[in-house]
């Protein structure tokens, strides 16, 4: 991906493993033609000092109905500092819009 723009982490080189020993069809799925990993990992290049930062996971994400793609982690964090929250589990998924579960500490 461009820096600055976020998406799924793939890597290639001599450090990623090649195949899964004896699991061709889960080979197939991870590694694309040109012999690229999909790690399963979000992330973006940071435009200031071009590194790469993982953000997620491409599998906690949820997708809204209308394509709109929420890392739940951050926003789950952040009601999480609340002295009043004890558990925190966003939903929405193919909905219109995130709803947030909170067990509250009494």
């Amino acid at each position: 991906f461009t820096t600055g723009a976020a998406g799924v982490l793939w890597c290639k080189g001599p450090q990623v493993f090649p195949a899964y020993h004896g699991r061709e069809a889960e080979t197939a799925a991870a590694f694309d033609a040109e012999g690229f990993f999909n790690t399963g990992d979000l992330g973006r290049v940071d435009p200031a000092t071009r590194q790469v930062v993982i953000t997620g996971r491409a599998k906690d994400t949820i997708v809204l109905s209308n394509g709109e793609n929420v890392e739940p982690a951050p926003i789950e964090e952040a009601l999480l500092a609340s002295p009043f929250a004890d558990q925190v589990m966003l939903v929405g998924q193919d909905h219109k819009f995130l709803s947030a579960l909170v067990v509250v500490n009494l």
